[in-house]
């Protein structure tokens, strides 16, 4: 049963996602290890599990919706809200994020989701913190109040991101 970081590394490099080599990152650094993103979110199984940490680690906070940014974050995001809401028996919402050229934007349905409520952001990997940044500055944009960050793997040891906690299920500085 994998329910802890040691177990999910395990079961990621088994399955091929967590692979081994020479990498260069979306911000341009280097690293010799790389999560497939894609392979990942593939693997329900596996990015249920990756929900299920993560919605532990938050189970204590006051998170009312999850956002994770387009594509592969919405279902991180869809699987951490589901556990938060099975382990308080109330509804957490998830709002999806969309990518239009380099930008964010939220569903418009989902909006009402995000204006006044707490937010959780969640992501695969956090290296720079670019990318989440960029949907933070979206949903603040809208009303909503980013609260919390939550990744599979901090490669970047950061511990906040634009005066949030950064929580992890696995924290580990990829060596560049």
């Amino acid at each position: 049963m994998i329910n802890d970081a040691q177990g999910l590394l395990v079961a990621l490099e088994k399955k091929g996602i967590l692979r081994r080599g020479h990498f260069v990152l979306s911000g341009g650094d280097h690293s010799d290890r790389y999560i497939d993103h894609d392979t990942i979110y593939a693997n329900p199984f596996l990015v249920s599990i990756c929900g299920q940490i993560l919605a532990d680690i938050f189970k204590t906070t006051t998170i009312e919706t999850v956002i994770g940014p387009a594509m592969g974050g919405n279902i991180l995001a869809h699987e951490t809200a589901r556990w938060l809401s099975h382990a308080r028996n109330s509804n957490i919402h998830t709002a999806y994020s969309e990518k239009n050229g380099s930008e964010f934007t939220m569903v418009e349905t989902h909006k009402q989701f995000i204006v006044g409520r707490q937010i959780l952001f969640v992501d695969d990997a956090l290296t720079t913190g670019r990318t989440l940044r960029n949907l933070i500055k979206v949903v603040r944009t809208i009303g909503g109040r980013p609260a919390y960050v939550g990744v599979i793997w901090n490669r970047g040891d950061l511990v906040y991101l634009d005066g949030m906690d950064v929580r992890s299920i696995i924290t580990q500085r990829l060596p560049s």
